[in-house]
């Protein structure tokens, strides 16, 4: 495996006389930021629903949350955002400001972990998008998962959960932007990745999601605190871009006669007249024993109302259900309420919750040596 010299990772440790050295981990290059509000973003007037930040109870006398003090049983509500052109732009190019009506509607579900596509200009102009939606939804950046032209990005609530590390990705065209890992009061880390798969080729794609599936669960393996039991315990979403497995349960699906033919390149295989569903990718997640959660959430119920809410298609003009929540076996236990919410954008969002106390560390795989 190739090292990364020419981005360097960027880690939060929760120990601050902690010293790592490039040494400590020789395929990567390691640079460490300390908590001096590198990976924290602006503590928001406007988000009054939620809990003081770490400044402010220390201005207060008291102390911060911390991954020490941190308990267990706390549900980290979860969200998966296309925000649409930046939130800035129309399809044709033209700038039009969605971010206010965009922040309202994802501050309306109180989010602890927000994953987001298509962010690509936020990290223009020295950052002045991505600060304005620090303020305007309360959470803060993982700031090394934004750049400019990069589709993904990760915020997230300090008082749920502590940033332990950023593995940049160095490979072009990946899909995602790196691996975060997260204390989030167990024993074990959780990595999580937030994906764009390509739109354009589905080798690339299929490319993209073998990647995913090698760093999510490397990057849970590698660094956790000494002693802790392994749990290969690893969250991945986003917009995937290709179908879903077949689900007897989910609407109908689209027909190629459905779709504009750009789509058909990477949505359909076969000969024209012959076309099959390419569910490539979502096979190679299956056989590396990812669970799908909607998949997983719809086979706990027998509501067939439910079932299809949970399987429908994400896009505003319907078609395959593109956008995904995908958990290691450890984490299966943990997930639930998923549902799909609007926001000012061509994608319904994802929302859901994960209890890290339900994780469970005996539902691992073997581990890759």
């Amino acid at each position: 495996m190739q090292a990364a010299p020419a981005e360097m990772l960027t880690a939060r440790v929760c120990a601050p006389a902690m010293l790592l050295t490039a040494c400590s981990f020789p395929e990567f290059h390691l640079h460490l930021v300390h908590d001096q509000g590198a990976e924290t973003g602006p503590s928001p007037a406007s988000a009054a629903n939620r809990a003081p930040t770490a400044q402010a109870l220390l201005s207060q006398g008291q102390q911060p949350t911390t991954a020490e003090s941190r308990t267990m049983d706390a549900t980290l509500r979860c969200m998966s955002a296309n925000v649409w052109r930046s939130g800035v732009l129309t399809p044709e190019g033209t700038r039009q400001n969605r971010i206010p009506a965009l922040c309202e509607a994802i501050t309306a579900h109180s989010p602890y972990l927000l994953g987001v596509q298509e962010a690509n200009e936020w990290a223009k102009d020295d950052r002045r998008l991505l600060e304005e939606v620090q303020e305007r939804i309360g959470l803060s950046a993982v700031q090394h998962s934004f750049a400019p032209n990069r589709s993904t990005g990760l915020l997230y609530d300090p008082q749920m959960m502590e940033l332990v590390e950023w593995e940049p990705v160095s490979e072009a065209n990946a899909g995602f932007g790196g691996t975060a890992l997260f204390d989030v009061g167990r024993p074990f880390f959780l990595s999580v990745i937030v994906v764009h798969l390509s739109h354009q080729s589905a080798p690339l794609a299929l490319h993209q999601a073998s990647l995913v599936n090698d760093r999510a669960r490397r990057v849970a393996d590698r660094r956790q605190p000494p002693g802790a039991e392994r749990a290969e315990a690893s969250l991945v979403f986003g917009d995937v871009n290709q179908p879903d497995l077949f689900h007897p349960c989910a609407p109908p699906e689209p027909s190629p006669q459905d779709l504009p033919a750009a789509n058909l390149a990477y949505r359909f295989k076969g000969r024209a007249g012959a076309e099959t569903v390419n569910r490539d990718v979502a096979e190679l997640f299956e056989r590396c024993r990812w669970h799908n959660v909607a998949h997983l959430l719809a086979e706990q119920t027998s509501d067939a109302q439910e079932q299809a809410r949970l399987l429908a298609p994400t896009g505003r003009n319907g078609g395959f259900a593109v956008d995904r929540v995908l958990v290691t076996q450890s984490v299966a236990p943990a997930v639930s309420n998923l549902r799909h919410v609007d926001i000012p954008s061509d994608h319904r969002t994802l929302v859901w919750e994960l209890a890290p106390e339900r994780i469970d560390p005996a539902l691992t795989t073997r581990r890759h040596v």
